[in-house]
């Protein structure tokens, strides 16, 4: 496994599929904090012709100075909803995890070389923010948690 800067001038999306419809209650990441202050957050938007598209889901926000730094990658968990309003609902169908991040945070995320999870084009890069032309050989490391 190696790691890419993921809070640079690029902004990077990693697809996943649900199966069965769920109520969305989280996303961690595996990554790791090397500096820097501000937040980091995470879009899942729906799949639109096999990129990102713009409907979707914001988590809460984490600050960095809420994690720690430490040798080696470990979890980060982005929350969806919150005790005032329920989880946001998926329906079966392809998503996209898109990191965002606001200040000078500098972290790392986690991949896999090569394409063990996802298909080809399933894991994609952008320096505008929208039009999604960079296609990336690995698969970003996470985990999507919900409620069926």
């Amino acid at each position: 496994e190696t790691a890419e800067y993921v809070t640079s001038r690029y902004i990077y999306a990693q697809a996943f599929t649900v199966a069965d419809t769920m109520g969305l209650q989280g996303v961690s990441l595996a990554m790791r904090k090397f500096g820097g202050d501000g937040t980091l957050y995470i879009d899942v938007v729906q799949d639109e012709s096999g990129k990102p598209g713009f409907s979707g889901e914001r988590s809460m926000p984490v600050s960095l100075s809420n994690i720690t730094s430490r040798p080696g990658y470990y979890w980060v968990d982005f929350v969806f909803g919150s005790a005032n309003e329920p989880s946001p609902v998926l329906s079966p169908g392809k998503y996209w995890i898109i990191l965002r991040h606001s200040g000078e945070a500098i972290v790392n995320w986690f991949y896999i070389p090569g394409k063990p999870y996802s298909e080809s084009n399933d894991t994609r890069s952008t320096v505008k923010g929208y039009k999604w032309e960079d296609i990336l050989n690995y698969d970003f490391v996470f985990k999507v948690k919900g409620r069926i």
